[in-house]
């Protein structure tokens, strides 16, 4: 989608041209999911797929992959009726004076409220083990840092399914 974020952030304040744009794009995907899964409730479903959206549209952070994937997982917690863990979160961490700075995207929540979030850190990449749990939210500053030792970060949403994806992988080394 041409100008994703700006069209979003329109969609977001309501905007009905912006809204129709995001429809016109990730609708026929969904549609062919949807028949694929349930032939005969596909336009059904899809309704209340696009309701799903509607309603979480001013909560949803992230880029267009991000939402696509968001709008899929809506769709498949409409079609089996039921909730799923979280989807990966999209990470980056930022070093400081002793800091380290992460910021992660809210993912798509699987049809059941995120209710925190897990960080894990390690100094060798891929060892990454449990740092601390979080209240929802989007940032975490990490003091617990020795100035000139590269951190390796992950993060992941927990909501009343479980643990959902690990995001991606930042590292940052703070002076």
């Amino acid at each position: 989608i041409e100008g994703f974020e700006g069209v979003l952030a329109a969609a977001q304040a309501r905007s009905e041209w912006a809204v129709a744009t995001l429809y016109r794009e990730v609708q026929p995907r969904v549609l062919r999911y949807l028949a694929a899964r349930e032939p005969r409730e596909a336009e059904d479903l899809a309704s209340d797929v696009w309701l799903g959206v509607a309603r979480g549209l001013g909560r949803f952070r992230g880029d267009e992959v991000g939402f696509r994937a968001w709008v899929f997982t809506t769709g498949f917690a409409v079609t089996v009726g039921a909730t799923a863990v979280p989807a990966a979160p999209v990470l980056t961490a930022t070093a400081g004076s002793l800091v380290v700075n992460l910021s992660w995207t809210v993912p798509a929540d699987g049809g059941s409220s995120i209710s925190g979030y897990q960080i894990l850190r390690a100094t060798i990449s891929g060892q990454e083990a449990l740092l601390a749990t979080v209240p929802p939210g989007t940032a975490y500053a990490d003091f617990a840092v020795v100035g000139g030792t590269t951190y390796f970060y992950e993060v992941r949403a927990v909501n009343a399914e479980g643990e959902g994806a690990l995001s991606n992988e930042a590292s940052a080394t703070p002076v």
